[in-house]
């Protein structure tokens, strides 16, 4: 519940004070609208997560949102991110910007980010 606030709480401090020319919302205020929206708790906390670490790696994500499986979580709030105008997806870094294991082995661990689609 605290990363759901803080997500509302980042939206409203980044609105708009300028009401002369509409402004495309920003992805904190798009996440802060969803969030109610999605019914399954650990895609709550992934998202709300995302709203302030966007670019997190999966193992920070799972740790910090007690999610076992995020790939699972972000996939089954797919359509309410859709209407939203929301993306979330993950990428493998290049080689140099990986993170290395405790034996000293290139880790496969993928970076997780959340981007507007235009929609507005």
């Amino acid at each position: 519940m605290k990363l759901e606030q803080a997500a509302v709480a980042a939206a409203h401090s980044k609105s708009n004070t300028d009401n002369s020319t509409p402004k495309q919302p920003t992805l904190e205020g798009r996440i802060a609208e969803v969030l109610p929206r999605i019914s399954r708790p650990a895609s709550k906390r992934v998202l709300a997560f995302l709203a302030s670490h966007n670019g997190a790696w999966t193992h920070q994500i799972a740790r910090e949102c007690a999610c076992s499986n995020v790939s699972d979580a972000v996939m089954r709030m797919r359509p309410e991110l859709d209407q939203a105008g929301i993306r979330v997806f993950c990428y493998l870094p290049k080689r140099d910007g990986r993170l290395q294991n405790r034996f000293g082995e290139e880790s496969r661990a993928h970076r997780w980010q959340a981007v507007t689609l235009g929609k507005g």
